[in-house]
């Protein structure tokens, strides 16, 4: 997980942005607001500004089993299920 965390702090923003722009390519950051790293959500959500941003009120680690629901209607709204 740390190498993960680290990832996401060290990740150059622009990188996301050039995908975008030359693949059209889009990206969904879902996250539990009870998560472990809640506190660096509003890093990634500002360095990533143009993706689309969720945070599920009543996920954790682990919103695919703690709110499936949820969960699968984001994903469907993101790719259109």
């Amino acid at each position: 997980m740390l190498e993960t965390r680290r990832a996401t702090v060290e990740a150059e923003a622009s990188r996301l942005n050039e995908i975008a722009l030359t693949h059209g390519t889009q990206a969904l950051v879902l996250f539990g607001s009870q998560d472990i790293y809640g506190p660096t959500v509003d890093r990634l959500f500002a360095r990533y500004p143009d993706v689309r941003h969720v945070v599920l009120e009543e996920a954790g680690y682990l919103p695919w089993l703690q709110s499936p629901d949820a969960f699968r209607d984001e994903l469907c709204a993101f790719f259109g299920c």
